[in-house]
């Protein structure tokens, strides 16, 4: 039997619950290439804005992990039913396994600020 070269995370989201009642686990891990690409033009957002597209921050957050729950947990690939799950820490934690994205990472931060003229 082969070695996965993943890991795969099993999360609980804040009052998301199983047809019992019961905190429902989520298994995440990094995404597939194919699926990184599409995440990386959502994220691009943050440091190359369409023209006339004023977004915030945490609503392109948002698309993203949204995005990602397509492939864990498709119920929760809206961006307004996954706001009533998650937190900030936990978007941040999403984003990290599924594809090494650090949303408080400096350079990250100094990029953005950049893109957007505040430095």
């Amino acid at each position: 039997m082969g070695k996965k070269a993943y890991t795969v995370e099993s999360i609980e989201l804040q009052d998301y619950l199983d047809e019992n009642g019961d905190e429902k686990i989520i298994k995440i891990h990094p995404l597939v290439i194919s699926k990184f690409r599409k995440l990386a033009d959502i994220l691009d957002a943050l440091t190359n804005p369409k023209e006339g597209e004023e977004r915030s921050v945490l609503d392109v957050y948002m698309e993203a992990v949204a995005f990602c729950m397509e492939t864990f947990e498709p119920e929760l690939s809206d961006p307004e039913k996954l706001s009533d799950h998650v937190d900030l820490p936990t978007l941040e934690y999403i984003l990290d396994v599924v594809a090494g994205v650090r949303i408080n990472d400096p350079n990250l931060a100094a990029a953005t600020a950049a893109q957007s003229g505040k430095i």
